[in-house]
């Protein structure tokens, strides 16, 4: 196979890496966040901070609401004794009396300290039953979308299958040395290896072409390379 032939080839497998690479960099995109992940992220940091926020709040409520309780207890013990019809003192009656008054007094105070928390962080509640309701609408979206990526992702795949195999055969039918020189710049050349030349300009960094090397990449009886970035020149004669 002449050389030009073999420039042909590589500029064949320079384009199926492009697309292989192409295809391999849409699949990591849809593997990555998408903007319903980066919101759902977002949304549970801010529902994290309002429940660090309401806390206080939540454990003092709770503490009054145990004091609550024992003051019922103390009332309906004062009451059991108060109405069990065994206590004939009218003195003991009446400091019974005043006893219960004091237990529903304290219940009263604890239940009057309690719903002024609780209306004091009721916009804050509202805000955090707000953003749950945002958090369930995301993570459904979120749910729709990676179904329907994971469809992608196996058509990309497949299709980068075939790909290979193409390169594969493709690699098969070009010279080792010059396979070499492909794969010694690949890496260096950030995938770009070999670029058209046809309008005068290295289509790898822009910059127009001396005429004499211009020509020699037209005529196809050697390896050119541009002068500025170290690409492989080609000239497309089928354009």
């Amino acid at each position: 196979m002449e050389l030009k032939e073999q420039i042909e080839k590589l500029f064949s497998l320079q384009k199926i890496d492009t697309q292989i690479f192409k295809l391999q960099n849409k699949i990591l995109q849809l593997q990555s966040d998408s903007e319903a992940i980066r919101k759902h992220k977002i949304l549970k940091e801010k529902k994290e901070k309002i429940n660090e926020e309401l806390e206080p709040y939540k454990k003092e409520i709770k503490n009054m609401q145990y004091e609550l309780q024992k003051y019922q207890q103390k009332q309906k013990e004062v009451e059991d004794k108060l109405f069990s019809g065994t206590i004939a003192d009218s003195k003991e009656l009446q400091n019974l009396q005043r006893e219960r008054e004091q237990y529903a007094s304290l219940q009263k105070k604890l239940e009057d300290k309690i719903l002024k928390i609780m209306l004091g962080t009721n916009d804050i509640e509202n805000e955090r039953l707000k953003i749950e309701d945002e958090i369930k609408n995301i993570e459904a979206i979120i749910k729709k979308e990676q179904e329907s990526h994971e469809s992608e992702i196996e058509s990309i795949k497949k299709e980068i299958s075939k790909l290979q195999e193409k390169r594969q055969t493709n690699r098969n039918e070009i010279d080792p040395q010059i396979l070499q020189i492909y794969d010694d710049l690949y890496n260096r050349k950030d995938g770009l290896v070999i670029t058209e030349v046809n309008d005068g300009f290295c289509g790898g960094c822009s910059i127009a072409v001396p005429l004499a090397t211009f020509e020699k990449a037209k005529e196809g009886e050697e390896i050119v390379y541009c002068e500025v970035c170290k690409r492989l020149l080609y000239f497309n004669e089928k354009i």
